[in-house]
Order: C-alpha cells, then sequence, then structure tokens
C-alpha cells in the first residue's frame, strides 16, 4: 500500500532536525490529507480531516497560513484519539510513503501520534518506510538557483515550493495551496508526473 500524506500545523519546528521523539519541538497537527492506494495504483481513499484541539490551540499565524482558526477547528474538527489511531493504522500498513517535504508531515504525524497513544502502543514504529519526497524529486527538474551563501557549492539549485514545481510540470498554479488536501492532491499529480518524465 502507498500514502500520499500533506498536513497542516500549529506552526514550524524548534528545530527540524530533532527526531519525532522530540515531542516540545514539533508543531500539533491541525489538518491531515492522505490519498492511499493499492499497490495496483488504485485510489483506495482520499481522506481530508481536521482535527479538535485538546490542550493546544492553534496560533492566528498558523491559521492566517492555512486558513483554519482555533474557532473552526473546534467546531469542525474530528476527534483527535480517532485520527491519530486511523493515522497510526495507515502508516502501519503503508509500504511507502510519499509527499512534499514529506520528512516534516511524518514527523508531524509521529510525534501526535507518540503524544495520543505513547510510543509503545504506536503501530508505526513496527515499520520500516520507504520515504520519497517530491521535493527532492523535483530539484533537478526546476533547477532554482539556490542563493544561500553556506549550501550553494554544494547543492547549486534549491529544493522547490510544492507550488514551483507543479507550475514546471504542468504550467499552471494550483487552487487552494496550503489546504492539507489541495496539497496532496498536486503532489500526487507532481510524483507521477516526474514518474513519466523520468521513462
Amino acid at each position: 500500500m502507498r500514502c500520499f500524506i500533506d498536513t497542516e500545523t500549529t506552526g514550524l519546528p524548534i528545530n527540524d532536525n530533532l527526531p519525532y521523539t522530540e515531542l516540545d519541538n514539533w508543531p500539533h497537527l491541525v489538518q491531515v490529507a492522505l490519498i492511499i492506494e493499492d499497490d495496483n495504483y488504485g485510489i483506495l481513499a482520499k481522506r481530508n480531516m481536521i482535527l479538535k484541539p485538546n490542550g493546544y490551540s492553534i496560533p492566528e499565524s498558523s491559521a492566517r497560513i492555512h486558513g483554519i482558526s482555533n474557532a473552526q477547528a473546534i467546531k469542525v474538527g474530528e476527534d483527535r484519539k480517532h485520527v491519530i489511531g486511523f493515522l497510526d493504522q495507515v502508516l502501519s500498513n503503508s509500504n511507502i510513503v510519499i509527499g512534499h517535504n514529506v520528512s516534516f508531515d511524518l514527523n508531524v504525524v509521529k510525534a501526535e501520534i507518540i503524544r495520543v497513544k505513547g510510543i509503545e502502543n504506536a503501530l508505526f514504529t513496527t515499520k520500516n518506510h520507504n520515504v520519497v519526497d517530491t521535493m527532492k524529486m523535483g530539484m533537478n527538474i526546476c533547477k532554482i538557483p539556490n542563493l544561500s551563501f553556506h549550501t550553494r557549492m554544494s547543492q547549486p539549485y534549491k529544493y522547490p515550493k510544492l507550488d514551483e514545481l507543479y507550475y514546471k510540470l504542468f504550467n499552471k498554479h494550483f487552487n487552494n495551496q496550503h489546504d492539507a488536501m489541495a496539497d496532496v492532491q498536486a503532489a500526487y499529480d507532481c510524483y507521477y508526473e516526474l514518474k513519466r518524465k523520468s521513462q
């Protein structure tokens, strides 16, 4: 089974090099969207879930980016334990996890699973996933110059944002950026277009 994933969160990690087990480092999950495929590339499910905050709130600065306010999440959000249980099940059954900057999404989701279930009860810890990142796949397609003084010698191109990659591949922007469902659909489209171009 393959899982495409995208998340929206309460913010950014303090240090994105720390592991997901450093729970205070990682933001809370606000919205998660999945496209789940079987081994024959058939779509089994598309899920778009907003989590009801429990013990934390969504800062206005984050809400301005993804459009989900704390009040909205309380009103329409799904039960956090239910969503987390579902995500843990999906991750434990997925051989491949795909997304744009997917290591961020996985760290956020795994930290949230541990917060809710505890690491000893998390199913995903028994699974070694193949992780595919469209951000890394698209770097040499987009060829956007890396302007960072510290890394441009070793890496002449920067990682493209999802919309930059999507525009390069399809010559148009996609709608509703920073909505997890729109983003995961864009990553899905980019992945298969990148695969097609590589053949």
